[in-house]
């Protein structure tokens, strides 16, 4: 896919990276220590185990932690036991995340060692637990110190109210929501503290019809509960989720792990066999909202829209026509772009005089003839080419093969510009041979699959030419090719010209065939070639041979169908 930044370069595609490297040998990767000194590693352990409490109780308050800061904190406190959790190198200082203990409680288990995956913020070369698990390190010498709750003192113990740095001052003794011994003394440099509640599932203030459901456990099979995720490092909401979920569509919303949002519908969790536990284990505030929670490790607090999925409105202006503007281009493809602005292409050839073939249609602006209209142009016939919008933030629309020649490798870029009322700046972008489709293309149709990537399929190698039986994928990647040959398509040439292509809620793909009469072009219907199947998304093979659909229509041209499945 090409880069936001610079739309001549590749940045990647879904689930793919342009790597670069630098020429210096890597670093060795990240391991676990045996031994520290006398302390020796007893591995990987559960913490707060079905939300009981901390496997380590003594809480300790460090910076830039690693095993080695643990291992010596818990020795200086006298404590035999000490644990690293949840301490990630994008985190700089960490408060929690080093426990000491004189044994292991509330239920802690061994775990997996590979569960214990999260780098050291004082050591990248070693593990630091993960979340809900901690590396635990058990002293084996004889000289570990008494442990002394105070400081040194065999009397009592009192805050230090003098001789503090810059303006801080003593603030009081507050009791926490979780972890040590649920004080902590509070100092401040501006006199003012703020106490927050303890965080809870947001449940007032939601969208309309929108629901909390309960704290969702990710399946045991390592499948995820809800598909889609978008990664907030410092700003995750429940309710930012919610909203974002629904803007995309999707009935079923969950945050999970502080800074994880999931979106999908509601049936992925059954199908993915996800269960709901106990409240107790979503436990990990918001980052953008401290006062409400975002699940915890493999848990989602989860939410649901009740209202009514399928809502179809009825226009009052329907069953009539009205005349906006006089045209300027015999469109053969129709685009609504993200800035809200139509783009036209024609056919080469069959517009007005000295067209270009490419025009962009503001409708706040009819009363405007002259700035209604922008010329845009394209440099090789888009006649039958396919179109789709690209999942990106920049909505880019892109137009694929053509009417003969070169023109049926055509790769064709638009990156909308411009708002109501401003004309925007950009024109198609177009490199032939540079970026161009594997195999030539004549009615080929365009789709996006669920990685992000673009299928191309079908169509014939110019007009009225030998047929295309395949299908490729945008972004080639350098050097190979995406080539997949479909004897159903060659088996059933030329009566499949603009397959019709749905992505399914699995991910799989339906392709119908569409029939074609004999003439100087095909018009696609679905007629006696009425076969249709459902694709594997990743090797393109067919999942399943659906029945030929009936009632098969021969006698009339179904042409909605195609510019529906082109634009």
């Amino acid at each position: 896919m090409a880069c936001s930044g610079n739309p001549l370069e590749q940045c990647g595609a879904g689930g793919r990276l342009n790597l670069y490297w630098s020429g210096i040998p890597p670093p060795p990767p990240p391991s676990t220590a045996a031994k520290i000194g006398n302390w020796s590693s007893l591995g990987c352990y559960k913490d707060n185990v079905a939300g009981l409490g901390r496997s380590l109780t003594v809480g300790m308050a460090v910076t830039n932690n690693s095993n080695e800061v643990c291992t010596a904190a818990c020795f200086e406190a006298g404590y035999p036991l000490s644990g690293t959790e949840f301490t990630d190198l994008a985190v700089q200082l960490i408060v929690h995340g080093l426990d000491c203990g004189n044994t292991i409680a509330n239920g802690g288990v061994p775990a997996a060692a590979s569960d214990c995956n999260m780098l050291c913020a004082g050591n990248t070369e070693e593990f630091c637990g993960g979340p809900n698990r901690l590396n635990v390190y058990n002293y084996t010498g004889t000289d570990l110190p008494l442990q002394n709750p105070g400081n040194g003192n065999s009397g009592s113990v009192f805050p230090v109210t003098s001789g503090l740095s810059g303006n801080f001052s003593y603030a009081g003794c507050y009791v926490q929501a979780c972890g040590g011994p649920n004080r902590v003394s509070v100092y401040t440099s501006t006199g003012n503290v703020t106490v927050l509640p303890v965080p809870s599932p947001l449940q007032t203030g939601l969208p309309t019809n929108w629901k909390y459901k309960g704290c969702l456990r990710e399946p045991a099979n390592g499948a995820k509960a809800l598909p889609y995720k978008i990664v907030w490092p410092t700003n995750n909401t429940a309710l930012a989720c919610v909203e974002q979920c629904a803007a995309f569509g999707y009935p079923a919303s969950g945050v999970e792990f502080g800074q994880e949002c999931y979106c999908g519908d509601q049936m992925d969790p059954v199908t993915n066999s996800a269960i709901f536990g106990a409240e107790s284990e979503c436990n990990l505030p918001c980052p953008g909202d401290p006062v409400s929670l975002c699940g915890a490790g493999n848990r989602l607090n989860y939410y649901e829209y009740n209202g009514t999925m399928n809502l179809w409105n009825t226009p009052d202006n329907i069953g009539q026509y009205e005349f906006f503007v006089p045209g300027v281009v015999v469109p053969l493809i129709a685009t609504l772009g993200i800035n809200n602005k139509v783009t036209f292409l024609e056919k080469a050839g069959t517009g007005f005089p000295n067209s270009t073939g490419a025009y962009e249609l503001d409708l706040t602006l009819v009363s405007n003839f002259s700035a209604t209209w922008r010329e845009m142009h394209v440099k090789s016939d888009v006649f039958c080419a396919g179109s789709v919008i690209l999942p990106d933030k920049a909505g880019r629309q892109i137009n694929v093969g053509g009417w003969s020649l070169e023109s049926t490798f055509g790769l064709r870029l638009y990156a909308p510009s411009g708002s109501d009322g401003v004309n925007g700046t950009t024109d198609w972008e177009e490199d032939y041979p540079a970026l161009s489709l594997q195999r030539g293309r004549w009615y080929p149709t365009a789709a996006i699959l669920s990685n992000g990537s673009v299928l191309v399929i079908g169509g014939e190698t110019g007009s009225n030419a030998s047929p295309q039986p395949n299908l490729e994928i945008l972004p080639k990647p350098p050097g190979g090719d995406t080539v997949v040959e479909l004897d159903w398509l060659a088996r059933t040439d030329p009566n499949n010209l603009y397959p019709f292509v749905l992505v399914l809620p699995s991910k799989r793909l339906f392709v119908g065939k569409r029939f074609t009469v004999k003439g100087s072009f095909p018009h696609s219907r679905i007629g006696y070639w009425n076969e249709a199947r459902i694709l594997d998304p990743v090797t393109f093979d067919t999942y399943k041979v659906l029945p030929n659909i009936p009632g098969a229509v021969n006698d009339c041209e179904l042409w909605p169908l195609v510019i529906g499945n082109r634009d």
